[in-house]
């Protein structure tokens, strides 16, 4: 079974980001002539989090990573992945200030430098990675296929004495491939479980802007009258024999406190229901266990990968242009598996097949969409345009016929916005581009919303974290589970 995982303590971000800096520069003169090549595979932001995972271990082992051309091209098929269009890096993300605090090195760059694009082994943990070598040798153009093959165990055991063993298992191989998505760091696609259940704790020592304070102010104020109810269920859920918690509203003035605790008790509530229901690993303790060396490199990799130019710039032509510079709540709408998101891709919605499709962490999520909305524009006191809607563009429609009925007018971007906003037509044309390009919005929001089970929420989420917005960070799910409370307690509280 897989255990669950702390990812974000945000309290080590900064001292992580001022040590790991210099460290790591001064790494890249003693790393010379060894190196790492990250083999991509699964969806955009599977591809994204296993990039990071690899650079955050190269860190710890002293190694260049190689950096490859680019992501793979979002796409409808089984693999939602298309390995014929490669999107590049340098159009994602901002290489040049990466360069600033890790040792890296781009794949065109290292081929003018002599290398023949061939690997000396490949460091895998899953056999079900393998798969994903021949798609990347081929849309590559890199040798890797019966190369030395060094299997290490699942999911990575990140101790001091590992790290130095693994360094000596490479030691004479000077380029090495390797495979990793939640091997590595396990849990970095994993919103409803350590991540989410995590917000409260994380938020603690983040700064925020004006613009995020007067959101949380307003998320407050009208959170403070469900706190008795939200204690008073949280203490049934987690009773300790001569340990209640307060069921009473806090004092006035208690507001950041409050508000830590309500975001983070609500996540904490649903993630331990949804590791109940589930296979997953151990209940989520109260107590968070000790970070890893591998998940604090992942850490500082998250907090110095920043989007592009090109994805910041479109980003925010969109927020001044289409949510006119104000407060605004994100959703991301995420149908999980994508038998389900053709359930929702199709022009009327059945729900008698989404109910036999649909994985548990999304199968609700038809209904829960509204609902979820309403909540947090009342609590934030948001106006019908100002929801922002992450989703693939194909299931836009549903996400409009929900919304019209109750006289919301969410906003999406599209590729007309992109083009309008100085795209070329085939970076407007790429749904991996759009899709970073939401998730740099998101980021910017004074709420968040994302989709149980989707990697692309748990990524949002990450960035939000890492750049220091303060605003609430939650997913569909907890909040369906405090409305479900919410109206049972009114239920059982009505006269008979």
């Amino acid at each position: 079974m897989q255990s669950t995982v702390l990812l974000f303590l945000p309290v080590y971000l900064g001292i992580i980001h001022c040590v790991a800096a210099k460290s790591y520069s001064s790494a890249c003169a003693t790393s010379k002539g060894a190196y790492v090549l990250p083999i991509l595979r699964g969806a955009a932001n599977n591809q994204v989090a296993g990039l990071k995972e690899v650079l955050g271990l190269a860190a710890l082992i002293n190694r260049t990573v190689i950096l490859p051309h680019g992501l793979f091209e979002h796409s409808l098929s089984q693999e939602l992945v298309d390995i014929t269009r490669i999107v590049q890096l340098g159009k994602l993300f901002d290489v040049t200030r990466l360069r600033r605090s890790q040792c890296v090195v781009t794949a065109a760059e290292h081929e003018r430098s002599g290398w023949g694009k061939v690997v000396d082994a490949l460091l895998y943990f899953d056999e079900t990675d393998k798969r994903w070598i021949l798609r990347f040798e081929k849309s590559h153009d890199i040798v890797i296929q019966g190369k030395p093959e060094i299997r290490s165990e699942n999911p990575f055991n990140c101790t001091s004495a590992r790290l130095a063993e693994l360094s000596e298992q490479l030691r004479n191989y000077p380029v090495v491939a390797v495979v990793s998505y939640q091997w590595i760091v396990p849990g970095v696609g994993k919103p409803s479980s350590s991540i989410t259940s995590r917000i409260g704790r994380a938020l603690r020592g983040s700064g925020s802007s004006s613009h995020h304070d007067r959101a949380r102010r307003r998320w407050l104020q009208s959170a403070h009258a469900s706190w008795s109810l939200i204690a008073l269920r949280h203490n049934k859920a987690h009773a300790t024999p001569g340990k209640q918690l307060h069921r009473q509203s806090p004092r006035p003035g208690a507001g950041a406190a409050t508000f830590r605790r309500l975001v983070s008790m609500l996540a904490e509530s649903h993630a331990t229901q949804v590791q109940n229901q589930g296979q997953e690993a151990s209940a989520v303790a109260l107590v968070p266990p000790p970070i890893t060396a591998c998940q604090s490199a992942y850490l500082t990799v998250t907090a110095q990968l920043r989007k592009s130019s090109l994805i910041r710039n479109l980003a925010r032509n969109f927020i001044e242009h289409e949510l006119q510079g104000q407060p605004f709540a994100a959703l991301h709408v995420r149908p999980w598996p994508d038998k389900c998101l053709m359930v929702w891709i199709q022009e009327e919605f059945d729900e008698h097949q989404a109910k036999k499709v649909c994985k548990r962490l999304t199968g609700s999520l038809h209904g829960q969409l509204v609902p979820g909305t309403q909540m947090v524009m009342k609590q934030m006191r948001l106006g019908p345009g100002q929801v922002f809607v992450l989703s693939h563009p194909s299931i836009r429609h549903q996400i409009r016929k929900l919304y019209k009925q109750v006289d919301i007018q969410p906003r999406f971007i599209g590729k007309e916005d992109l083009l309008h906003a100085g795209a070329s037509e085939e970076d407007a044309s790429s749904v991996t581009l759009l899709a970073l390009v939401e998730e740099e919005v998101a980021v910017e929001a004074s709420v968040f919303v994302g989709t149980d089970a989707s990697s692309m929420t748990a990524v949002i989420i990450q960035g939000r974290l890492a750049h220091k917005n303060n605003g609430p960070s939650i997913t569909f799910g907890a909040l369906a589970a405090h409305i479900e409370g919410s109206a049972q307690a009114r239920h059982v509280g009505q006269p008979k």
